[in-house]
């Protein structure tokens, strides 16, 4: 499992224009919603029995929160009802605050500029501020001598972002996450698999990256599927396709890795109603079913997909993927799982839970993006397998 860490200094330094351009008060509306919808996740992507909900808001109203704006305080049981009203009445866009709002605030730090800071302080707890602060003025985040090394060291230790307290070790058990029933977390990951000819470059070799979807409950793959890039939009493919086939889930739990963390992501996971959860960086509780899964994908899928790739029957994604979905039916799925004693593909099929489902107009339409960009030239993608034509956008369209 090798994923980048979210917002790592390589990710930082190459992140796209588009990206950086949005509208800070737009990107601050999108984060403040991303809180909101965190805080009800639990209370709106499942059903709950009758005064389980209260226990479960009672419950979240009793910690206290590192709000958008760095603020630490409590929210109120009453606050977090409307939030829930309102979400069940408009959905994630209803938790947006208003822009006049969203002006009224004031910040030393944006909070685009403390996400990442705080992310390449997880990435590296040795890093210092001062080294922080140079890899953002490189990136031109900030302009150089703007962000001083005092005031982030106090918001990064007010977070609790510290070298010791990244370091110490976390006793917490995951098992309050374990799931129940079916589609109640799907566990998604990346592995770095394997190299398939370059589809454009005689003699040379491409990385193929796996994108897997794993329910927790069952161990069986929702959707698994090889692509040439390791980014958002193929994320985005293998989910819907996992959704498409089995249903929508009640949380999904990934690693910090970059396109994991990405705000888009967060936005399609509110529009879904599901609840998205990260492992810890460094203390990645409940990974070892993802982890043992990709073993298995090493040890029985590798070395038959190698053989067939050197007798020339693997040459494309196309293929290799055709070959995964077969050893993904023969041989994991009606393999018997030591833990219970069962084929995961039976564990899953024979679990009564209801599987909450979307048309597929409406599933495409949480997967819309606000992003804007400016005109671009048309682009083909070298990798035939993930072909994909880019027509010219004029500026401010909007695209998918």
């Amino acid at each position: 499992m090798h994923p980048p860490q979210a917002h790592s200094l390589h990710g930082i330094l190459s992140e796209t224009l588009s990206e950086r351009s949005m509208n800070m008060d737009e990107q601050q509306r999108q984060a403040i919603a991303n809180f909101r919808y965190g805080l009800i996740a639990p209370l709106v992507s499942r059903k709950l029995e009758a005064g389980e909900q209260m226990a479960l808001m009672r419950e979240i109203v009793s910690h206290v929160y590192t709000y958008p704006n760095g603020e630490e305080k409590k929210l109120s049981l009453r606050t977090l009802e409307r939030y829930v009203q309102v979400y069940r009445l408009g959905g994630w866009e209803s938790l947006l605050p208003t822009p006049r709002a969203d002006k009224l605030q004031s910040r030393e730090i944006s909070d685009d500029v403390m996400h990442k800071a705080i992310a390449l302080k997880q990435e590296h707890p040795g890093r210092s501020v001062r080294q922080i602060i140079a890899i953002l003025e490189l990136a031109q985040y900030v302009a150089p001598g703007v962000l001083k090394e005092s005031t982030l060291s106090k918001q990064l230790r007010k977070r609790g972002v510290t070298r010791k307290q990244l370091t110490e070790s976390d006793g917490r058990s995951f098992r309050r996450f374990e799931a129940t029933h079916r589609n109640a977390i799907w566990q998604g990951d990346v592995q770095h698999t394997l190299y398939l000819p370059h589809p454009d470059k005689p003699g040379k070799k491409a990385m193929s990256y796996l994108v897997v979807f794993l329910d927790d409950f069952s161990r069986f793959c929702v959707h698994g599927e090889f692509y040439f890039e390791e980014r958002v939009p193929r994320l985005e493919d293998c989910l819907k396709k996992a959704i498409l086939k089995c249903g929508i889930p009640e949380m999904i739990y990934v690693d910090n890795g970059a396109i994991y963390s990405s705000h888009h992501f967060e936005r399609v996971c509110g529009r879904l109603g599901t609840d998205l959860r990260h492992s810890k960086a460094g203390r990645p509780q409940g990974r070892g079913k993802q982890e043992k899964f990709f073993r298995f994908v090493d040890q029985s899928f590798v070395p038959e997909a190698y053989d067939l790739i050197e007798q020339g029957k693997i040459q494309t994604l196309t293929d290799l993927n055709r070959f995964f979905g077969a050893w993904l039916e023969v041989a994991y799925h009606q393999k018997v799982h030591n833990s219970f004693k069962q084929r995961p593909i039976d564990r899953y099929q024979k679990d009564d839970h209801p599987i909450r489902t979307m048309q597929p107009h409406e599933l495409q339409k949480c997967f819309f993006s606000r992003r804007r960009e400016k005109r671009i030239r048309p682009v083909v993608s070298p990798y035939s397998a993930n072909f994909t034509k880019f027509h010219p956008y004029w500026p401010g369209k909007r695209y998918k």
